[in-house]
């Protein structure tokens, strides 16, 4: 997993396969995202931000299961 430049989110990952999105919070909890558009993967590494990313374009809007 890419480690990210945030204070809330730890580093991501992208299953292409499934359009999972892996995400592990520097909380050390990580969870997976499901059908989520590559694209929103993409954005979210990109960003200087990525927790204002995450809090406004995946958290509440996709799915997600609990993995560790």
């Amino acid at each position: 997993m890419p480690d990210l430049a945030s204070s809330h989110v730890a580093s991501a990952e992208y299953d292409d396969d499934s359009s999972a999105l892996t995400v592990r919070f520097q909380t050390g909890e990580v969870y997976e995202y499901l059908n989520v558009p590559k694209f929103v993967y993409e954005n979210l590494i990109a960003m200087p931000d990525p927790g204002y990313y995450f809090r406004t374009n995946i958290k509440g809007i996709f799915e997600f299961l609990r993995v560790a």
